[in-house]
């Protein structure tokens, strides 16, 4: 069952009880009266779509604004929050990466900034369309970003990435995959951990996304060394989830 699908399911469950509770009650409201056969139809086909429509309207907006409660009902495919990593540009260059998502029952946003090894701002870009597939564990959106570079024009692309997690009901916790330039068609490899289910300062997801970067490539150099070849090997998790 998707999200949506269990929100739904929730606020069904709820009107019908709602209304059991309206038609058992009701009585004690009307000096004593019961409710014939009759009347509760038709107190069940007037009131149902108004509770239906207020429950709905409520758990909305408190999904809004509980970050807890909008976890759980996300289940599995909650990806909301800070993520941090690295694109490597070639074998001897990296960009950190700093990404934020955004969440609710329908949609997915993302909006992300790469910097240098030392912290120097480089990009920005947000993600234009999504599709998160979470039965397959996969991530692919397009997104349209901007560089500080002034010949760089506003530069649309491809990211794709494989989601990671420790069982099928837990939620992701690392991606990895391609991003995609559509104008030059060249790829960079990208790496990304959730380092947070909120969004963190900059500063402090910039020093996160250094450390997971030095430690990950650190790690990939060792294996390089003992097989001559890293191009297949996982890259080690450095961060965890506060």
């Amino acid at each position: 069952m998707n999200p949506l699908e269990r929100f739904h399911s929730l606020v069904t469950a709820a009107t019908v009880v709602i209304m059991f509770g309206v038609l058992v009650f009701l009585p004690r409201f009307t000096d004593g009266h019961a409710v014939t056969a009759l009347m509760a139809p038709i107190i069940a086909l007037l009131g149902s779509p108004c509770i239906y429509r207020a429950l709905s309207w409520s758990l909305a907006l408190t999904l809004k604004r509980l970050r807890l409660l909008r976890s759980c009902l996300l289940g599995p495919s909650y990806i909301e929050g800070t993520w941090v990593g690295y694109n490597l540009i070639s074998h001897e260059e990296l960009h950190l990466v700093v990404e934020i998502v955004d969440q609710d029952l329908n949609n997915v946003t993302l909006k992300g900034e790469s910097y240098d090894v030392e912290g120097q701002f480089l990009a920005r870009w947000h993600s234009v369309s999504v599709g998160l597939d979470v039965t397959n564990a996969r991530l692919i959106y397009a997104y349209s970003c901007d560089s500080v570079q002034p010949r760089e024009k506003v530069i649309k692309g491809i990211a794709e990435f494989d989601l990671y997690r420790k069982s099928k009901f837990s939620r992701m916790t690392e991606m990895r995959g391609l991003v995609a330039d559509l104008r030059t068609y060249a790829r960079k490899e990208a790496i990304e951990v959730k380092v947070s289910n909120s969004p963190l300062d900059h500063l402090e997801a910039i020093k996160l996304a250094k450390s997971y970067a030095t430690n990950a490539t650190s790690h990939r150099n060792s294996l390089n060394d003992q097989h001559g070849n890293c191009d297949s090997i996982p890259v080690s998790r450095s961060a965890t989830l506060k």
